[in-house]
């Protein structure tokens, strides 16, 4: 069945939030895709890329398999779906600031 991928077990576990799977017969979980940066998948057992959707306007998400976006830090903005990085609100502010505030978290 699509959106699953099989365990050590041998049963089947849905793909996590964050990933899809569009082929069945998957014999591990780590067949599962990982959505793009710049997209989200809420659900477990996604079956196809267009299951990730773009961030919204005013978020950003710079890493792939993730299951939401972030908000863009004070000062930053992003005015277009699907981003990966939020822009300065004011152009003067420092490129290395910006990196900073848009890195992943770890």
């Amino acid at each position: 069945q699509t959106g699953l991928g099989r365990t050590a077990a041998g049963q089947c576990d849905a793909c996590r939030a964050g990933t899809f799977q569009t082929g069945s017969g998957m014999r591990f979980a780590t067949r599962c895709v990982l959505c793009d940066p710049g997209t989200y998948s809420t659900a477990p057992g996604a079956v196809a890329p267009g299951n990730c959707s773009s961030c919204a306007a005013g978020t950003f998400q710079s890493s792939s398999g993730m299951s939401m976006c972030a908000g863009c830090a004070d000062g930053m903005f992003q005015s277009s779906p699907g981003a990966t990085l939020c822009n300065p609100a004011h152009p003067q502010l420092d490129l290395a600031l910006l990196l900073e505030l848009t890195a992943p978290a770890n």
